[in-house]
């Protein structure tokens, strides 16, 4: 048709464009509406959210075909996609063919935590030395917001405890923090939703540590913004660990299909 250009988004034909949505339908919210040379790492993203929110549970078979009629995008974005994520470990080859949600047990849990844990003390004693007080500030909006909340969801916590801790590492000034920690975000999230088993009073808790941390970092002592980290990991720890001792699906991957 003339004037299309290769940016033009890849949706199927038929889908309505972005502007034109109302209320979605089911999945819709996970619609890939982008340039065609972006849909691959587009694609990918839709998916770490979906394993992140428990939409794709553990043990459950990637099917390209059903994936790609979901996100309104041709089956080969979709398998590059799918390579990407056995890549980063949140997927693995199935026997037999394909590719599924990979299952967590409580060693993963530790290994997760451990390197974060590792690598946030280091950014937290940064942070109290180099955070501008307009960073710090940002931190504080987004406890405000926490505290705002009427009726939390998990995924909208889940989110907001990425967005404190993103801005912790931004706060250390080194770019290297974020690029190490990042990737396993779409784990941590998925982790968290799975395991435990009441998040608005465990977010009630773990901000009020967001709290003390932002107060350990505006009175610029590393050592308190270190230790603060350390014991709100720890007690993370513990908490998913009785979210394993709960339920064997991300042991077992039970759920597969």
């Amino acid at each position: 048709m003339k004037g299309r250009t290769r940016d033009e988004h890849a949706t199927k034909p038929g889908l309505p464009s972005p502007g034109a949505r109302t209320a979605p339908a089911a999945g819709e919210e996970f619609k890939v509406t982008v340039p065609r040379s972006a849909v691959r790492d587009a694609v990918a993203d839709s998916l770490r959210r979906m394993i992140a929110l428990g939409h794709l549970r553990p043990g459950d078979r990637l099917r390209q075909g059903q994936l790609a009629e979901q996100l309104g995008v041709s089956r080969m974005p979709v398998r590059d996609a799918i390579n990407d994520l056995v890549q980063e470990g949140l997927a693995r080859p199935r026997e037999g063919g394909g590719a599924m949600v990979v299952p967590l047990d409580a060693s993963d849990v530790q290994a997760i935590y451990g390197l974060r844990g590792c690598i946030e003390k280091y950014a937290a004693s940064l942070a109290a030395e180099h955070a501008t007080e307009a960073q710090l500030d940002a931190l504080a909006s987004i406890i405000d917001r926490f505290r705002a909340l009427d009726d939390p969801q998990p995924a909208v916590l889940a989110a907001l405890d990425r967005e404190f801790h993103t801005g912790v590492y931004e706060c250390s000034g080194n770019p290297f923090v974020a690029a190490v920690v990042g990737p396993l975000w779409s784990q941590i999230t998925r982790v968290m939703i799975a395991l435990v088993s009441d998040m608005a009073r465990y977010h009630v808790r773990a901000w009020e540590e967001h709290a003390e941390l932002l107060e350990a970092l505006r009175r610029r002592d590393a050592s308190a913004a270190a230790d603060l980290i350390d014991r709100h990991l720890s007690a993370a720890v513990a908490e998913l660990a009785a979210g394993a001792a709960r339920t064997h699906d991300l042991a077992t991957g039970s759920r597969s299909r």
